[in-house]
């Protein structure tokens, strides 16, 4: 009977994974997904037969799978931009998924060792979400693709994130999964504990209340916006892609083609004369705007009749009393032709590569 379950338990573990990627932003985006795949690995953690141990090695092999379907962009980024080797790129990249494992696996590990004591519907959720508030910020940080992005594309679902942010979406995810494997794990034969069947109403109740008062906050809050963007102030803005290749960016010639790809780009944008900014992306110009040329050709632009302001991303540096030079990746607004006109904010936490 034991040697059947192993296999059983992995297969939960794999069509977990499947649906976590399936539901992601990225090829598929299938939202709806989201809201039953972690329906196998939460209800495998729910029977007689799993250890804390064993709970643990299904979570990491579905967050190494997961991971490393999200994380394949990693061996591009190293291989062409960073000129690494492609065995030292893919095993970066396997190192990176199965650190982001680990957090799988201590959501299961802990949610297997709570079972008896605590509810499931809703300690499923808060380990979850307090894990993905470890993994923003530990060792720099790494909040990729958190379950509460998956639901992008379904406005009434999301309109509570105005006062959770991203993690109470991710909070209702996990519950909902929550509240399904313990109506599936329901039985004597099957469950721990009585707690974890259909039958515990207080928290069955509770947890479909979130669900409902959800939906009937994001229905009052899109009435709401409608009648706000109906009365707020206009502002005509434009948005560059100019499609730059990172490998190529950075050199001197690059460069100049960089910026006199993006003027040209908002100079086609600005020819109705209403354009009063133009947003260009992150480190869209590939030097540090205090030491280079480049700039004045930009703030001229910027200063001329009727031209927009321009929100552009760029590296910069200081050198504070002490004399260590920090490095910063900012971006910042340029209205006229003066350096020292121009607006600046500094992104407060990077990647941790």
């Amino acid at each position: 009977m034991r040697s059947n379950r192993i296999p059983k338990q992995y297969s939960a573990a794999f069509l977990s994974a499947l649906m976590l990627f399936m539901g992601s932003p990225g090829q598929w985006a299938i939202a709806p997904v989201m809201w039953i795949a972690l329906i196998p690995l939460i209800n495998s953690c729910l029977t007689r037969e799993i250890s804390i141990t064993s709970a643990a090695r299904l979570g990491f092999i579905c967050g190494l799978l997961y991971n490393t379907a999200l994380l394949y962009w990693i061996v591009i980024a190293l291989g062409r931009y960073g000129g690494l080797p492609l065995p030292v790129s893919v095993f970066a990249m396997l190192g990176l998924a199965a650190y982001m494992a680990l957090y799988f696996a201590f959501f299961t590990a802990t949610l297997s060792a709570t079972k008896k004591l605590v509810p499931v519907l809703f300690s499923a959720p808060i380990i979850w979400v307090g894990l993905d508030q470890i993994k923003a910020w530990l060792f720099t940080g790494f909040p990729w693709q958190d379950l509460g992005y998956s639901q992008f594309q379904t406005p009434l679902l999301i309109q509570i994130a105005d006062i959770t942010g991203h993690s109470g979406i991710t909070f209702l995810l996990v519950m909902t999964n929550a509240l399904i494997a313990t109506i599936l794990c329901k039985g004597p034969r099957k469950s721990l504990h009585p707690q974890h069947t259909f039958g515990q109403i207080p928290t069955t109740v509770v947890a479909c209340l979130l669900i409902v008062g959800t939906v009937i906050y994001g229905q009052h809050r899109l009435k709401t916006l409608e009648q706000v963007i109906e009365q707020a102030p206009t502002l005509t803005t434009a948005v560059m892609q100019g499609n730059i290749d990172q490998s190529e960016k950075w050199s001197a010639d690059g460069q100049e083609k960089t910026v006199q790809t993006y003027l040209e780009l908002t100079e086609l944008a600005s020819t109705d004369r209403s354009l009063a900014l133009a947003i260009w992306p992150e480190t869209a110009l590939p030097f540090f705007p205090g030491e280079s040329t480049l700039l004045s050709s930009i703030q001229e632009f910027a200063a001329a009749a009727n031209a927009p302001e321009i929100l552009t991303g760029a590296p910069h540096y200081s050198i504070p009393v002490s004399g260590t030079t920090n490095y910063f990746n900012s971006a910042f607004l340029i209205t006229d032709n003066s350096l020292d006109s121009m607006q600046r904010y500094d992104k407060q936490q990077l990647v941790p590569f």
